[in-house]
């Protein structure tokens, strides 16, 4: 089974710009769905923050990712495992309420976890963590902990970890402390 990882498309990005969402779809269109049919990769992996913003969301961008992004997983009966990231989730100390089971639950190709999930793909186990936060730390250190998964796909905050160029994470899991608490 060959998957495709993605993570981090913040549809919503830049205030909402048609510019950059219209970017975002020329790589969506002429790159990455025509290699998955090119390579028959019939499931994708969503590493969190699907959307940008964690309140709202501005229904042109919506009905865009809506029709040009999950319709077509839909229509080309590709699913899709989504954990939630931190942009996903509309409070920082729960993934109860999100963006993918508001917005996207109707779809039954897509499957959203918002706590740790272990999983089997083609015999491969993989541990999915959803962000954590106060609300699922100890449960997520406990999977984590216990977890025989050969393989950990999550969305992390990780304190000492360079998030992008330049910009080191000051919060999150301390890895020198397995039982962490500073989120």
């Amino acid at each position: 089974m060959k998957i495709a990882l993605i993570n981090d498309t913040h549809a919503g990005a830049r205030g909402d710009s048609l510019l950059f969402n219209e970017f975002f779809f020329k790589f969506w269109e002429g790159t990455f769905f025509p290699y998955l049919r090119e390579n028959g990769i019939t499931h994708i992996v969503h590493l969190g923050d699907v959307v940008d913003r964690r309140k709202f969301i501005n229904f042109v961008i919506l009905n865009q990712w809506r029709k040009r992004f999950f319709d077509v997983l839909e229509n080309e009966g590709i699913t899709m495992d989504v954990i939630v990231g931190n942009h996903d989730v509309t409070f920082k100390n729960t993934n109860e309420i999100n963006a993918m089971h508001e917005l996207f639950d109707h779809y039954e190709n897509i499957t959203v976890y918002t706590q740790p999930h272990a999983k089997a793909y083609d015999g491969l186990s993989i541990q999915l963590m959803p962000w954590i936060n106060s609300e699922n730390l100890e449960q997520s250190l406990e999977a984590l902990e216990k977890t025989s998964a050969e393989v950990v796909f999550g969305h992390f905050e990780i304190a000492g970890f360079e998030m992008d160029r330049g910009n080191i994470s000051h919060s999150g899991l301390d890895t020198k402390d397995r039982k962490s608490t500073r989120l």
